[in-house]
């Protein structure tokens, strides 16, 4: 078989039916109405379709910053008659320019892979099905409806300029990130400790050069932003993202247990708030010590990164399912970087963990007659059952957040080889 000049061999067939299959299987499930977050994501394009992006989101501020904003603008740009669309229509317009940044995204990883590792693109492929067909990346976007997903590229990109010893782009893609959704900004200190010390034998010495470069990066993506929507309006993104945190917990972590346990009003205590954010900052302290006193290579950066975002996620009250996106993310970056057994193990914890988040609660989607299709509603099981099984759920989270700390703050973890 051959397509014009190049022939294609017939161990390449399984794979392209395969990923054929998914992409068809993945546009099918896109029109259904996805979650809560996609008809807040309409009002959103509503607001600023009807009063301009900068007016329209200081009236209709979330908790999301003004990138995101942005691109509900830029649907309202490119479909005129958005306004005009029956809502299933309008669900539908949101997912496809979700899928867009969803392949960019695996577009971005293929091509990396294929240029690093030097291999043809089946061969690329064939290496990189795991995350091409990615269970949870799937579910979240083409689902759920999640714009995580706009997360992806920026935090590829920031990671990928590290690799590159170009310290401004990382900086400005890492601010690209923080500036759609609020949380890589917890990744600020671990990049700071890597630009900003050089381990040799002898001392450690500050690369001002690099934090130079990498707050510059930062600057020129927030200034505008700031200037542009004015410092109020940026500033309340702060405040509101601390609303939540009188909530246990929307996530099957260790506030879930507790919830579905002892306390099913979801409401939170003194004590659990400042215990979560002790175990927080002191396993984050741990962390960046461990980072600094290590070789600086990506690879033990995205080791740092997944257990300050898996920390945020197992202990902090409030926290919601989408939270442990980033992790998703970082442990792709990993395997990209050196597919060895541990980081392979660490890639399907934290997809499994992932789609475990997605899939119990919102199951296929949401629909008309169906608020959603989660556990709870195939099952059909009384509320005391369905609060067991997501306590016995949020257990996993738990005993991975254990593991992991466990094997990364071992004293020789970070000096191993990459191989």
């Amino acid at each position: 078989m051959s397509i014009g000049k190049r022939e294609i061999k017939k161990e390449h067939l399984p794979i392209i039916v395969l990923v054929a299959f998914s992409i068809l299987v993945q546009l099918a499930i896109l029109p259904n109405f996805g979650s809560l977050d996609t008809n807040a994501f309409i009002r959103v394009v509503d607001t600023v379709e009807a009063f301009g992006l900068k007016q329209g989101y200081a009236i209709y501020n979330l908790v999301y910053p003004p990138l995101s904003s942005i691109f509900a603008y830029g649907i309202h740009l490119i479909i005129p008659l958005y306004s005009f669309m029956p809502k299933h229509l309008q669900v539908l317009a949101i997912k496809v320019g979700l899928a867009i940044f969803h392949y960019g995204f695996l577009a971005c990883i293929l091509l990396f892979h294929r240029k690093n590792k030097k291999l043809s693109w089946f061969a690329a492929t064939k290496e990189t099905i795991p995350i091409l067909l990615n269970i949870a990346l799937i579910e979240s976007t083409f689902i759920i409806g999640s714009f995580d997903i706009l997360l992806a590229i920026p935090l590829f990109f920031a990671f990928y300029f590290v690799y590159k010893k170009k310290f401004f782009w990382s900086g400005f893609f890492l601010a690209t990130a923080f500036c759609t959704k609020l949380l890589p900004i917890l990744l600020i200190p671990a990049f700071l400790v890597f630009f900003s010390s050089k381990l040799s034998k002898e001392k450690i010495t500050l690369n001002w050069r690099a934090v130079n470069l990498f707050f510059l990066g930062m600057l020129v993506v927030v200034v505008p932003l700031v200037a542009y929507f004015g410092y109020p309006e940026i500033r309340e993104i702060f405040v509101k993202s601390s609303v939540h945190s009188d909530k246990l917990s929307a996530a099957f972590n260790f506030n879930r247990i507790v919830r579905e346990l002892f306390m099913p009003e979801n409401i939170t205590t003194p004590a659990i708030y400042y215990f979560g954010r002790g175990v927080f900052f002191l396993t984050s302290a741990f962390l960046l010590i461990r980072l600094w006193m290590s070789p600086k290579n990506i690879q033990n950066l995205l080791y740092t990164s997944i257990g300050i975002i898996i920390t945020y996620f197992t202990f902090l009250a409030g926290v919601h399912q989408n939270h442990i996106f980033p992790a998703l993310i970082f442990a792709i970056l990993l395997v990209m970087y050196n597919k060895n057994s541990i980081n392979m193990f660490i890639y399907y914890s934290i997809t499994a963990i992932a789609f475990i988040n997605w899939f119990a609660p919102y199951g296929f989607g949401y629909f008309e007659t169906v608020e959603y299709t989660g556990i709870r509603y195939l099952w059909q099981l009384p509320v005391t059952t369905i609060g067991l099984i997501y306590a016995l759920l949020s257990l996993l989270t738990v005993f991975f957040f254990g593991g992991y700390m466990w094997l990364v703050l071992r004293p020789k973890f970070f000096r191993q080889t990459e191989k």
